[in-house]
């Protein structure tokens, strides 16, 4: 009898520890992402860059490229009226065995002011790690077309379920 209760214990304490540990996991993918977030708001590109995934950047023809072009995106926004309102992530999914990588599914939301009313966007984000959960960087599911998913996603876990795309909702203020 007294095994059986240790066995059970041991049962117990294991699977308390595998939830506590996917649980960390999940906290420290949000954080990072916020992190990410955080560093766009203040102006700080490399923030953005150093959770973007390598092979994206190299894409985008290498750091120094990618930081000018991110600059120049966000400061033409603001030539054009818009203001950046809220951007923010949810709660990190299920962490899914992917080869040698970690991917997990991650909410964000933006909502951007225009003088007329704003325009709100939510989407996901494909959380990556290749290091066992360490670092993570971030890809939008937006910038997945095939050829960049079979680039950047070479393995990807069945089970995960990359949500389709929606449409930003643009709401416009009524004249008074």
């Amino acid at each position: 009898m007294i095994k059986f209760r240790l066995v059970g214990l041991s049962l117990v304490l294991f699977l308390a520890s595998t939830s506590l540990s996917a649980q960390t996991m999940q906290d420290e993918i949000k954080r990072q992402a916020e992190y990410m977030i955080n560093g766009m708001l203040d102006g700080n590109i490399d923030k953005l860059l150093d959770h973007t995934l390598p092979a994206v950047i190299d894409m985008g023809g290498g750091r120094s490229n990618m930081k000018e072009a991110i600059s120049a995106m966000l400061q033409q926004t603001l030539d054009q009226g818009f203001t950046i309102d809220t951007v923010y992530v949810g709660d990190a999914g299920e962490v899914y065995p992917a080869g040698d990588d970690l991917h997990a599914l991650i909410p964000q939301y933006l909502k951007l002011g225009f003088a007329q009313g704003y325009i709100e966007s939510e989407t996901s984000l494909i959380a990556i790690s290749k290091d066992k959960g360490e670092k993570w960087y971030f890809i939008d599911i937006k910038q997945l077309d095939e050829s960049t998913k079979s680039m950047v996603l070479p393995v990807i876990n069945e089970n995960m379920v990359i949500p389709e795309p929606t449409e930003p909702n643009m709401v416009l203020f009524e004249d008074e």
